[in-house]
């Protein structure tokens, strides 16, 4: 049975770290939609990720990171500027930039042309879970794969309970109720891939392009 947690109480993220230490995914809040996540740097659990979502592993999965520092440190080396202001703009919100990454750290999060997904939610708990266990976590709407993506725990339950998903933390009901918008960001430009939570004519406006 998936238990449900309230991390506003210190035992609770002490049983959500038992999950972690233990290879276990466990789903968490955004302001999007609710994802299914795990430290991005265990294997094993980001493989169980896949698995109970039925998510072919040739799709990479996004990183969620609490800073742009924290990202930088981990994987940028020599990014464009247009990068680092689109964080100073966007983070923490729904907008996942993908651009190259410094170190191969997972074949799981990091794709073979060395471009990695990073997002900086918008959303308590999961700021708190990365900031408290100190790992960017792999992350992905905590569905399965074609199913709706979830925007509250009972959709979560609905679609991952009856797979084996340990635990999810409760944050009520998704601000947005869909996914981020994902863009890929070269020297001085950025195509979008997805478009979600923010569109590229208010993308476009923010920063003056």
């Amino acid at each position: 049975m998936t238990i449900l947690l309230d991390i506003d109480y210190p035992e609770q993220m002490d049983r959500l770290q038992k999950a972690f230490d233990a290879s276990c995914p466990v789903a968490l809040p955004t302001e999007t939609v609710y994802g299914l996540a795990a430290p991005f740097d265990d294997i094993h659990a980001v493989k169980k990720i896949f698995s109970l979502k039925d998510r072919s592993f040739d799709q990479i999965l996004p990183v969620a990171v609490s800073t742009w520092s924290q990202a930088r440190n981990l994987w940028a080396e020599n990014y464009p500027p247009l990068l680092e202001k689109m964080t100073e703009v966007f983070w923490p919100g729904p907008l996942t930039i993908v651009f190259s990454a410094r170190k191969n750290w997972s074949e799981y999060c990091v794709a073979p042309d060395g471009s990695i997904a990073l997002r900086c939610p918008d959303q308590k708990h999961i700021q708190s879970v990365i900031k408290k266990t100190g790992k960017a976590l792999a992350l992905t709407s905590a569905n399965i794969s074609g199913k709706k993506s979830p925007r509250n725990i009972q959709e979560v339950l609905d679609q991952l309970g009856p797979r084996g998903l340990e635990a999810i933390v409760n944050g009520g009901e998704s601000e947005y109720g869909y996914e981020s918008t994902i863009l890929s960001v070269s020297a001085d430009s950025f195509t979008i891939l997805r478009e979600g939570a923010l569109s590229e004519n208010f993308i476009r406006e923010k920063l003056g392009c």
